[in-house]
């Protein structure tokens, strides 16, 4: 069996799992290689993860001396509840007023940067949603850091399963269940002899969790159950298993430990009362088969249930299915009944079988005619009535068995949690409570605005087909004024994340009926997006005016869709450097109940460190925006996404960028503002592997979808297109792009136009238009204007075709001395894609660099800090916490340690504490050799 392994799990037997385990936790850490990542290993509860791993830990820990840290913490059901309970477990003593996240983050990277560290959480599935969110964090430090994360817990079909931990990981092992010879294993290890017959058919036949054999073993030694068999075996006392309030304890443990779906299998199972198809346990639960494979595997697995001839189910030992049925509650176990019943009924079984569950499914208040009927039925086998059903038995009408109840819960203090959860960021808990809580709400107000939070998260997630749909199925029902209006809201909201745009007259005629209405919040939105379709349409200056009759809108004013707004005018019209400032203001008032904007801040940053050609800030922003777009369950990441996987590909980052789409497109997202970044990084990486061919294609479709898209297009990716298409050989799509671009520049020049011609628009259009005539005055233009506004990386790309014009002409002084300016923001930013196609043209050309030079270059990112990465390192020789640097910056501690990091692999530097103690000289060595052998 292969230990290199990319994907989730693998079939395989329980002692090939185990011998790929040890390879995996040991190998990464020692052996000299000190790579790090992460690790879920999955089982049922007692299957025996929390033996395997920490026997393998121990001999880590024996094996590599003082080489490795290993860190420990388990969940704890008693504790689920208090906030980073077992972060505060990993991380040891907290400092009054310390951030147990911040310390723990802070210990783990001292320890990385001159040991390896492996961290282990057992019992991830009873762990708090603060601690787990850490552990997200501690995955993604994995990816860099010599720091091995493993995570153990549940699988599908159990109770509190950490999905997000499990689909983050890069590896997810899956524990399975012992067969017949180990089952006798674990027998022989507790009872010091072989299992007798009857102890052998109980315990060991078909696969078991060990667990349950140990608890189940223990409970017979208890209760005297256990005696001499022959041929100095362990056998049954009594030739079976007696039921015993011991028994009844262990077994109702275990039922208790499985998710809703896991416990509605077992308890379909024992309200049957015989072996079951898999087709009918599927109708009886609503569910399809399909659906019903993770929790079939848990109850396998469990020891509980075993495969039967023909494909059926049924419990391992009658004792089981008589306390599993115990266990229901009264309410749950009538209903399955009557289930049962009305499913028998349809699939013509008999009707003494169908009488039986009708009678034990009967309501307390069904009159003496109908209990009559029920044993008439009884005894005339020979037809069913199917009008026999108590009223409301109908499927809509019908919970599945294991179905719960809050009778004590409270109307407005549910509204109040789940706004709550929603405003700090916690959505997705959000979602789950009110599914949790939805049947037992009584008043229509409430259970409106419970859907309207579904609404608003499903349209969050960018699920927009599902936000659609429920919008239209309530806007059907006849809602209260309010909740029409949060309905129109939501509906104008989902147009303007995806781009899809109202007409004029559309937005017209709903801003007139919200006047009528009264309804402000609507109004509002209307001219968010009659100002987002004028930024759209190259009218920055106008966008905002309708945002604010002000020249400079103070963003306390604006909605937070406004606020967007203006910052993408800001950038538009401004520059980049207003643009920062603008999103700076927006993060300093952005308040804690507002969490969830968190993921849009970021974004828009990460959007303008892009433009600036600071790559290491726009990493560490989008890296962060992604993580707390991932915390607050929001879809909409495709900037971020798409810039992240840019960044790497123009850095040679092939595998990291193929990596990163690859995860966006198998989610199925839609494009945020339907800008398609993530295709302009996608013709970024298959030019940098060399696919020619397949990125003039996808140019070709970017750009046809661009043109007919009423969002904000992609005009700013241009001449970066444009440069794709001429590079390999079709300029009539590179004209067609150019003749786009000075279309919109004579319509930004017209009197009759909203459009303005901002510095970016001319200098845009100045470098299409040098590209398509080689004419280096039109080049030399664009570059000093991309230059006056502050866009660096178009000011970048512009000089390299001008020092390539110029070369081509014979004006090889202003050659040298523009791709010296292109090799410089290149080399800064560490894109070496970029400089080695400037260096091959210049070599074509007869202009050729150095060796030295050019490998300098390439390298040169790794000598300077960004301005932010400065500031970072200042604060940190002051002493500053991540969480303070963060407060200070008005940033996230997160984005705050991604700095960190890169002011650490910079300076060659191994600790924060090696950042205070150095001189800030260390820190700004310039980058050297960016000049142009002559």
């Amino acid at each position: 069996m292969e230990a290199a392994y990319d994907g989730q799990d693998i079939v395989a037997s329980r002692a090939e799992v185990e011998g790929l385990l040890r390879r995996e936790l040991i190998g990464g850490l020692v052996d000299g290689e000190r790579r790090g990542g992460s690790l879920y290993v999955g089982g049922p509860p007692g299957i025996g993860k929390t033996h395997v791993i920490g026997s393998i830990l121990d001999q880590l820990e024996a094996s590599s001396g003082d080489d490795v840290v290993v860190l420990r913490a388990s969940g704890d059901d008693g504790r689920g509840d208090r906030a980073f309970g077992v972060i505060a477990e990993l991380a040891g003593e907290i400092p009054a007023g310390a951030h147990p996240a911040e310390v723990l983050l802070d210990s783990i990277a001292g320890f990385a940067s001159v040991r390896s560290v492996a961290v282990w959480i057992d019992d991830a599935h009873h762990a708090d949603g603060a601690s787990l969110r850490v552990v997200q964090r501690l995955i993604r430090m994995a990816r860099a850091l010599p720091l091995l994360v493993v995570v153990s817990g549940t699988i599908a079909g159990y109770l509190r399963t950490p999905a997000p931990i499990v689909d983050q990981v890069d590896r997810v092992r899956h524990l399975p269940a012992m067969d017949g010879p180990a089952a006798r294993q674990v027998v022989v290890e507790h009872t010091g002899r072989l299992p007798g017959p009857g102890l052998a058919t109980a315990l060991c036949d078909g696969t078991g969790n060990p667990g349950f054999i140990i608890d189940i073993l223990r409970c017979l030694d208890e209760t005297g159950q256990l005696a001499d068999g022959p041929a100095g075996t362990v056998d049954l006392a009594n030739g079976g298993l007696q039921r015993t309030d011991e028994l009844d304890r262990v077994v109702r443990v275990h039922f208790e430990d499985f998710d809703g779906l896991g416990r509605a299998v077992l308890a379909a199972l024992a309200v049957c009362a015989t072996s079951v198809e898999i087709g009918v346990l599927s109708e009886i639960l609503f569910t399809d088969e399909v659906d019903l494979d993770a929790a079939l595997d848990s109850v396998l697995a469990s020891g509980f249930v075993r495969h039967m001839r023909g494909g059926r189910l049924d419990f391992a030992l009658e004792v089981y299915r008589e306390i599993v049925y115990d266990a229901i509650d009264p309410d749950s176990r009538r209903m399955a009944h009557q289930r049962v019943a009305h499913v028998a009924a349809r699939r013509g079984l008999a009707s003494v079988d169908v009488a039986h569950h009708l009678l034990r499914g009967r309501s307390a208040d069904m009159d003496a005619a109908v209990i009559r009927h029920l044993r008439a039925a009884a005894a005339d086998t020979e037809h069913y009535v199917g009008a026999a059903l108590p009223a409301g038995s109908a499927d809509a009408d019908v919970d599945y068995p294991g179905a719960g109840v809050d009778p004590d819960g409270k109307s407005d203090d549910l509204l109040r949690r789940v706004h709550r959860l929603v405003g700090s960021g916690r959505a997705p808990a959000a979602e789950e409570l009110i599914c949790d809580r939805m049947r037992t709400v009584t008043e229509w107000s409430v259970a409106a605005e419970l859907q309207l939070v579904l609404v608003d998260q499903l349209i969050n997630r960018a699920q927009t087909h599902a936000a659609a749909a429920l919008i239209e199925r309530l806007a059907d029902l006849d809602l209260p004024g309010d909740v029409d209006e949060r309905l129109t809201l939501a509906r104008l909201r989902l147009t303007l994340l995806s781009g899809q745009f109202p007409s004029t007259t559309e937005l017209a005629h709903i801003a007139a009926t919200a006047a009528t209405a009264g309804w402000t919040s609507v109004i509002q939105m209307c001219r968010v997006l009659v100002a987002t379709r004028l930024v759209a349409a190259g009218a920055p200056t106008a966008g905002m005016r309708e945002l604010s009759p002000t020249a400079a809108p103070d963003v306390t004013d604006l909605t937070w869709a406004g606020s967007v707004t203006c910052a993408l005018a800001t950038l538009q019209r401004d520059g980049p450097r207003a643009a920062r400032r603008l999103v700076t203001q927006i993060r300093q008032h952005n308040c804690d109940d507002r969490r969830w904007a968190d993921p849009y801040i970021g974004m828009m940053s990460a959007v303008i460190a892009v433009v600036e050609a600071t790559w290491d800030d726009a990493v560490a922003e989008s890296d962060t925006a992604i993580e707390l777009a991932d915390d607050v369950g929001s879809g909409w990441i495709s900037a971020a996404v798409g810039y992240r996987a840019y960044i790497a590909a123009h850095r040679g980052d092939t595998v990291s960028a193929r990596a990163t789409l690859d995860a966006f497109r198998h989610r199925r997202l839609p494009l945020h503002l339907a800008r398609d970044v993530p295709g302009v990084a996608e013709v970024a990486l298959l030019t940098a592997e060399g696919a020619t061919d397949e990125a003039l294609s996808l140019t070709r479709s970017l750009w046809s979808a661009s043109r007919l898209s009423p969002g904000l297009g992609l005009f700013d990716h241009a001449t970066e297109l444009m440069r794709v298409a001429l590079q390999v050989g079709d300029r009539r799509l590179a004209e067609q792009i150019g003749a786009d671009v000075a279309a919109g520049m004579d319509a930004a020049a017209s009197a009759d136009s909203v459009a303005e011609p901002t510095v970016r628009l001319c200098a845009t259009a100045a470098h299409a238009r040098g590209l398509l005539c080689a004419d280096p005055t039109a080049l030399a233009e664009a570059a000093g204007l991309f230059e006056s506004a502050g866009f660096r990386w178009q000011q970048a790309q512009a000089l390299e075709e001008l020092a390539c014009v110029a070369a081509t002409s014979g004006d090889r002084d202003s050659a040298l001395s523009a791709a010296d300016g292109a090799m410089a923001i290149y080399a800064v930013n560490g894109a070496r894609v970029d400089i080695d196609r400037l260096s091959a043209r210049l070599r074509t050309l007869g202009l050729r660099r150095g060796p030295r030079d050019v490998r300098r270059a390439r390298d040169g990112r790794g000598d300077r800090l960004t301005a932010t990465e400065l500031r970072v390192a200042m604060l940190v020789r002051e002493g500053m916490t991540n969480r303070e640097i963060g407060a200070r910056m008005y940033i996230s501690p997160r984005t705050v340690q991604t700095h960190v990091s890169h002011i650490l692999a910079k300076t060659g530097l191994r600790s924060r504490v090696e950042v205070a103690a150095s001189s800030p000289d260390r820190w700004a060595t310039p980058i050297g050799g960016h000049h142009v052998d002559r």
